[in-house]
C-alpha cells in the first residue's frame, strides 16, 4: 500500500507519521492562498479564501471548511484505506459581537487506529448568534 508524505513550510521537512501529516494538511489549508499558484488556480484550498467568500455567513463558512478539508485529507489518506470525518461549528467568541470561533475537528482512522485533531481558529466577522 502506498504512503503519502506531506511536505512543511519550514526546515522538519517531510511529515511521515499520520499526526504529521493531519497538523500539515491542517496547517497548509490555514496559511495557504487560493491563487498562490498559477498551474493550480481555483485548486488550492485555501481558509483565507473561504473567509472571503463567507465573510457575512459563519454557518456557509464552516460548511465549505468541512468540504475543503475533507477532500484535502482524503486525497493524502484515502489511497491508503484511511477514512475521514471532519467536523465544523462556530460559536461565538463572548469577549466581542464581531468576533466568532470557528471550531474543526478532524478524525482520520487507518487500519482501525484512529487520529484524532482538532484546532480552532478565531477569525473577525459577522456573528449570527
Amino acid at each position: 500500500m502506498r504512503k503519502t508524505v506531506v511536505g512543511t513550510v519550514s526546515t522538519r521537512g517531510w511529515a511521515v507519521t499520520p499526526e504529521e501529516r493531519i497538523r500539515e494538511l491542517i496547517n497548509h489549508f490555514t496559511e495557504s492562498g487560493f491563487s498562490q499558484s498559477v498551474l493550480y488556480r481555483g485548486k488550492i484550498k485555501s481558509l483565507s479564501y473561504l473567509r472571503a467568500q463567507y465573510s457575512q455567513d459563519p454557518s456557509g463558512l464552516a460548511d465549505a471548511v468541512r468540504e475543503s478539508l475533507t477532500e484535502l485529507l482524503q486525497n493524502v489518506f484515502g489511497p491508503e484505506g484511511g477514512t475521514v470525518e471532519v467536523d465544523t461549528s462556530t460559536e461565538p467568541d463572548r469577549q466581542s459581537e464581531v468576533v466568532y470561533i470557528l471550531v474543526i475537528s478532524a478524525l482520520v482512522t487507518i487500519n482501525g487506529t484512529r487520529y484524532d485533531i482538532h484546532d480552532s481558529v478565531r477569525l473577525i466577522g459577522e456573528s449570527n448568534g
